[in-house]
């Protein structure tokens, strides 16, 4: 092995064994016209699923199936897709999203569904390193294996647009799509730091908003003050609420000091309610990455749910909607 220079050596060495690449920020459906002007930039469709590394052998069987953290997905998590044999015939390394195609990507039955790999990115082809190629040219290379992995329902390669960015954004978002990812087209698939974030690639999602009810306060490991905010999950048998934590959020500035630059103790935040903002929801309710925008002194503790948070998100209501209707299907058959 040859000796390391210096850090930012054994960070390239490590991303290209990990191989994980994705946004450096989140912008809004506002910017993407600017983008677009540009002419700088292309635009893909983003699926809801998980990173997936793909490996194809020389025959075309797809042989290895990693995540993120360079793990080997198998089992329910890939549900058959490895030893799928598809038509092309170099070896080569794509990455693309691991989805439960025509399912909500949250639910209980989610795992015994096919699994679909939608690609949207090569690393190497036949021999050839293509992560220091631009988008565009790494792009060439799946149009060319496009056909042939077109005959494999379970292997799709992403939707791609070189303009229309505003109207392909809501096009997807009108069908129950993710979002998008917005790219730089001369960007390289090499991270600027450890993150595994690319300077040049933008993710765009509508926003959710939740309302949480404060329950406690604390201090993150930074030294930052912090809310624990939980939602109502039912009654007990008294008709008392019962309130989980769901997640934790930093304290903003605007909250931590009044007008007239007195200190606010955050545990005069006890008992209130917060709008918090974000770009994905999880089954638990919790906001990813969620920011509180503002107190809403117009909302009763009843009004904060984790039906209500679920239903902010339109893939989560349909995972409830979806379920309520085969619970429905089991009753009536017994």
């Amino acid at each position: 092995m040859k000796t390391l220079k210096d850090l930012d050596d054994f960070l390239r060495l490590y991303h290209h064994s990990r191989d994980y690449c994705g946004p450096k920020r989140d912008i809004r459906r506002e910017d993407l016209a600017a983008l677009d002007a540009t002419g700088e930039y292309v635009i893909d469709e983003k699926r809801d699923g998980e990173w997936c590394r793909v490996e194809l052998n020389g025959v075309g069987i797809v042989v290895s199936l990693r995540s993120r953290t360079n793990i080997e997905l198998s089992g329910a998590k890939t549900n058959g897709l490895h030893g799928i044999k598809t038509a092309v015939r170099a070896p080569g390394v794509f990455v693309g999203e691991l989805v439960a195609d025509g399912w909500p990507a949250h639910g209980p039955r989610r795992l015994h569904l096919p699994r679909r790999l939608h690609l949207f990115d090569v690393l190497e082809f036949n021999g050839t390193d293509c992560r220091d190629m631009s988008v565009d040219d790494r792009r060439s290379f799946l149009v060319c294996v496009q056909a042939a992995f077109g005959r494999e329902d379970r292997i799709k390669i992403v939707e791609q647009r070189d303009t229309g960015f505003v109207e392909f954004y809501d096009e997807i978002i009108a069908r129950g799509g993710e979002g998008v990812m917005v790219k730089l087209t001369k960007s390289r698939y090499r991270p600027a730091n450890a993150d595994g974030k690319i300077r040049g690639w933008m993710r765009c999602k509508p926003l959710r908003t939740v309302d949480y009810i404060v329950l406690d306060t604390g201090v993150a490991k930074g030294g930052t003050p912090n809310l624990s905010l939980g939602l109502v999950t039912g009654r007990d048998r008294f008709g008392r609420r019962a309130v989980t934590h769901a997640m934790y959020a930093t304290v903003p500035k605007w909250m931590r000091v009044t007008n007239a630059g007195d200190f606010v103790d955050p545990r005069s935040l006890i008992h209130k309610i917060v709008e918090v903002e974000g770009r994905e929801i999880f089954p638990s309710g919790a906001v990813r990455h969620g920011q509180i925008v503002r107190i809403r002194d117009d909302k009763h503790l009843d009004d904060c749910t984790l039906h209500a948070a679920r239903m902010a998100d339109p893939a989560l209501a349909a995972s409830d909607d979806t379920i309520a209707e085969i619970a429905e299907i089991l009753k009536e058959d017994e």
